[in-house]
């Protein structure tokens, strides 16, 4: 890959400083250390961090951003404190440590770094102030989020974005919008993560009216032929039942990538409008666009009922070209899905049993499938079967066998 072709390159450069014996300075350690943790080599890294003994706040704060990065956000905190002892964080420091806050969710060691942060004096200003909303957000804590995003001095569009993200994250529609309306007053321009955001909302609820004017908003701004605004714009519409206008946006979108393709299709799957579905996946492929595992699970969730059997036949015969994504396992569901809800039980099951592997969902679908057309004691003995393949049962799984 790319990355580890840098990487290779990186340590060719590293072997040269050596052989060279080029003054090893605190610059070209810290370049080190950050081509390293951002080509994924850890390792590298500390070492290039453990045999200097005059490290700088900078070069801590990119080894604290490289465990981050890499999922270690354990690590990241020991380093923090480890530094602390001696030093003083400066906000970027405390941008890195908040990100590995957020990283494992750790609430407790998130509140006590804003503690920190507050004790220091330094202004809470949009990177600050922007990582602790994510960190806040990322722990659950709307309220606490909220009240930071409420004392940044002079928040930036990122900011706002984040803080609308957050309130479709945590369901606060009229907060959303009326932070939207704030940002025109304020003369903040929205970006592609502001459309994005706000348009969710409007989906979520079906409130087409608003949606209808951030997309005059997306037009007077030209976001609206950027390709993820279009996405959200047909998503919005699709959800709020007005599939002229998805249209209309899906028509002015060029070039129309996969994705575009997947939302539209993704559209008529809402409605189990299969032949609609189908129409959309052969004029794809005659643009040369190969369809993706997320088209034909789209595809597979139109097939709603015993009607659109000869559709969902159609697009099982279509996935059986390419045999890898035959066999994956969220597809498979998908199938399993689609033969129970168009009355096939017999072939459902038997897409189940050739499965090579089985999740909850799995399981879910099958025991769905099996007491929705009346073979209660059949579902009972696939429940016994799926706790001796150590799957635990969730409430869909018991609410269906109840209802059996």
């Amino acid at each position: 890959s790319e990355t580890v072709e840098l990487l290779e390159w990186g340590m060719l450069a590293h072997t040269y400083i050596l052989m060279t014996g080029i003054n090893f300075d605190s610059y070209l350690r810290n370049s080190l250390m950050d081509m390293y943790a951002k080509c994924g080599s850890l390792t590298e890294a500390r070492w290039v961090f453990d045999q200097s003994l005059d490290w700088n706040i900078v070069t801590w704060t990119l080894l604290v951003e490289g465990y981050t990065l890499h999922s270690n956000g354990e690590e990241a905190l020991r380093l923090f404190y480890r530094f602390k002892e001696g030093k003083e964080p400066n906000q970027a420091m405390f941008v890195s440590v908040l990100k590995a806050c957020s990283s494992i969710a750790d609430l407790r060691q998130g509140k006590k770094i804003h503690t920190l942060i507050v004790e220091s004096g330094l202004p809470c200003d949009v990177n600050v102030g922007g990582a602790l909303i994510g960190m806040y957000l990322e722990c659950g804590r709307f309220d606490s989020a909220w009240r930071v995003f409420h004392v940044i001095t002079q928040p930036d569009v990122v900011t706002w974005s984040m803080m609308i993200g957050g309130c479709a994250q945590y369901e606060h529609c009229e907060k959303a919008l009326n932070l939207f309306e704030q940002m025109q007053q304020e003369d903040i321009q929205p970006n592609q993560v502001t459309f994005v955001n706000i348009l969710k909302i409007c989906a979520s609820t079906g409130r087409l009216n608003h949606g209808r004017l951030i997309h005059a908003h997306a037009i007077e701004s030209g976001f609206d032929i950027n390709i993820f605004v279009g996405n959200a714009l047909m998503n919005m519409y699709g959800r709020c039942g007005s599939l002229h206008n998805a249209y209309v946006v899906f028509n002015k979108i060029q070039p129309c990538d996969i994705i575009c393709w997947n939302s539209m299709v993704g559209v008529h799957s809402q409605y189990g409008n299969s032949s609609q579905a189908i129409k959309l996946l052969q004029e794809m492929q005659q643009e040369g666009i190969k369809p993706d595992k997320f088209t034909f699970i789209s595809l597979l969730a139109s097939c709603t009922g015993p009607a659109a059997l000869a559709d969902g036949i159609f697009i099982h015969e279509n996935l059986k070209a390419n045999e890898l994504m035959e066999k994956d396992v969220v597809i498979c569901n998908a199938l399993v899905n689609m033969y129970a809800k168009c009355g096939v039980w017999e072939k459902a099951y038997s897409v189940f049993v050739t499965m090579d592997e089985h999740n909850l969902m799995s399981w879910n679908a099958i025991i769905t499938g099996c007491c929705q057309h009346g073979h209660a004691k059949d579902g009972l003995k696939l429940f016994e079967s799926m706790q001796k393949e150590g799957i635990k049962p969730d409430e869909v799984t018991y609410l269906c066998l109840l209802n059996a």
